[in-house]
């Protein structure tokens, strides 16, 4: 009776795996969330553990990833996920601003329904659930209060975001010299926009338009991240 051979072990990842892996890491703009979901796809939570094929297999998910990292998010419903990405950079919690990180976290989450760009969304409902996947997102790690109703996007949901921005800012001792509540965030845009904190009666002016709110979370935004609040990620 011939005796079977014992199964032969798998080589560990090897170092010019590990120097490919990270490389293309960098240039697709992959961030750690993302990263550790893509090795979680494989049974592993670091690099250092991956074998030999399963290197192979990363490296293959990031080349597809790379592949599309230069491509803008497109499609009827981009310009409504790319505004709520940013908005999540200028609040302090998604790392990495770009259309391919966009892309990695909805392959992260939704890999597997087959909607890993913004132009394979192809209907409303499908965006929905992306879109409230991310508010929802927002709204634990940075507890952004979400207007409601037909009406609620535009310019009042970037106010929304504006007043978390605002509140995580104070909380992280980033600005000085302004009131601590909402009024503060009135005055700092007055500032911001006119140099006059009071030429404006509320953050609701109607004086005030998309692309000055954009400019004040923009700013913000800056504040926030040079204060040390990235990486707040849940996800």
């Amino acid at each position: 009776m011939t005796a079977r051979r014992a199964p032969t072990a798998e080589r560990p990842i090897q170092p010019g795996q590990r120097r490919t892996i990270h490389a293309i890491r960098r240039m697709a703009g992959l961030d750690d969330a993302s990263y550790r979901g893509l090795l979680a796809g494989v049974g592993v939570s670091s690099s250092s553990d991956l074998t030999e094929p399963q290197a192979n297999a990363v490296i293959a998910r990031l080349r597809g990833l790379q592949a599309s990292s230069n491509d803008r998010a497109e499609g009827a419903f981009a310009p409504k996920l790319q505004a709520l990405w940013i908005s999540g950079w200028n609040l302090g919690v998604i790392r990495n601003r770009s259309d391919a990180a966009l892309h990695a976290w909805m392959d992260d989450r939704f890999g597997d329904r087959g909607i890993t760009h913004t132009r394979f969304l192809i209907d409303q409902a499908q965006a929905q659930m992306v879109i409230e996947a991310l508010k929802s997102w927002l709204e634990r790690a940075a507890r952004v209060d979400w207007p409601t109703g037909r009406a609620s996007a535009g310019l009042l949901q970037l106010r929304a975001v504006l007043v978390a921005q605002w509140r995580r800012a104070v909380a992280l001792d980033a600005v000085e010299g302004y009131p601590a509540g909402d009024d503060g965030l009135r005055d700092y845009a007055g500032d911001l926009l006119h140099r006059d904190r009071s030429r404006l009666a509320s953050i609701a002016d109607r004086d005030l338009t998309m692309a000055d709110l954009i400019r004040v979370s923009n700013a913000l935004g800056i504040v926030i991240r040079a204060a040390g609040a990235a990486g707040g990620d849940d996800e």
